[in-house]
């Protein structure tokens, strides 16, 4: 789930990044009241606001979901909940190297070498083939 209005999640909350939980946690426990479905049900676009505040919350609560939106953004929460948490940073190191450019020279030279190589052995096999 993602801020259906672009928002970051610190102001879906009206939060900044350095707000200490306690501070989160009021806002969100205000803000919840405020949109909660039950208190508006002739407001559809309540739910989604609630919806919204409860993803936010969720993250900037948890440590590691945190530092993850802090460093990576929404990408990063889209790589923890497909992979894991633990392998976030991994995965967009690995993104970065991929997209360096002498990595890619290299690689490139690489599998050039390698089906040089393996052009080589089909002639060799060939001529031994037909010299038999």
């Amino acid at each position: 789930y993602h801020s259906t209005s672009g928002e970051s999640l610190y102001n879906v909350l009206g939060v900044t990044k350095t707000s200490t939980p306690q501070d989160i946690k009021n806002a969100y426990r205000l803000l919840a009241l405020q949109y909660h479905p039950d208190r508006n049900l002739e407001n559809p676009e309540a739910e989604e606001k609630f919806k919204e505040l409860n993803y936010a919350h969720r993250v900037l609560t948890d440590n590691t979901l945190k530092e993850i939106y802090d460093e990576y953004g929404f990408n990063g929460l889209d790589v923890a909940e497909n992979f894991g948490k633990e392998k976030v940073h991994a995965y967009f190191m690995l993104k970065r190297i991929k997209n360096n450019k002498w990595v890619k020279r290299i690689w490139t030279w690489r599998t050039a070498a390698v089906v040089s190589a393996s052009f080589v052995i089909w002639l060799m096999w060939r001529f031994v083939k037909y010299r038999a």
